[in-house]
């Protein structure tokens, strides 16, 4: 469902989708980033519907987690998204992150991984030192920020120009990070935005230079 959207009109579908998900991974060995946007994403539900996408997350977590060979990194959102530090941190308890590997930050953003280290610290010290990733493939030269702030946000999220990759590594040296890892290969498309931009995850040769 979108950001907006109540949870609770697919929730029936969800549950099973994920039951599925999770006896078709089987033996096979995965990380999971589960549900990007899902947590950042609330600030236009009311109380009902975020506790309803609290549960469904709890729901998944448990289902997937399950199987020992899948790591399971809930949605943190970013450092210049809706939610705090420490509400982040509070719905992810209620998500059930303790049966979780981890959590992940900038999945849809292009903050600077200077930034998304230390917004993640913070969450990681509010959830008893959970560990996390952070996505790196196209933050590089950071956010892209608008000339209009006000009706823009904080950074253009969409195909922005010239930002570029950051660092591919499991081994980063920080406290609780687990890796900066690419969500998506460069040059892949965050959606028909812009002049010859093509749909969701499609390539794009312009963009990948």
């Amino acid at each position: 469902h979108g950001a907006c959207e109540s949870p609770a009109a697919i929730k029936t579908r969800f549950e099973n989708w994920i039951s599925a998900l999770a006896r078709g991974i089987g033996n096979f060995r995965v990380v999971l980033y589960l549900e990007e946007d899902s947590l950042m994403e609330t600030h236009c539900l009311n109380p009902s519907s975020i506790r309803t996408r609290l549960n469904e997350l709890a729901y998944a977590v448990k289902a997937l987690s399950v199987d020992p060979h899948a790591l399971v990194y809930m949605d943190a959102g970013a450092p210049d998204g809706w939610n705090t530090a420490t509400r982040t941190a509070r719905y992810l308890k209620e998500a059930d992150i303790a049966d979780a590997q981890g959590f992940f930050v900038n999945a849809t953003h292009n903050d600077w991984t200077t930034a998304d280290i230390a917004y993640g610290q913070r969450i990681a010290r509010l959830t008893g030192g959970k560990h996390f990733i952070v996505q790196t493939d196209d933050n590089g030269r950071g956010p892209l920020v608008p000339k209009d702030k006000v009706v823009n946000g904080n950074e253009d999220l969409c195909n922005p120009p010239g930002r570029g990759v950051g660092p591919l590594t499991w081994d980063t040296g920080y406290e609780f990070v687990d890796g900066f890892l690419w969500f998506n290969n460069p040059g892949n498309s965050d959606g028909p935005c812009g002049e010859g931009a093509p749909a969701v995850s499609q390539f794009r040769g312009p963009y990948a230079v």
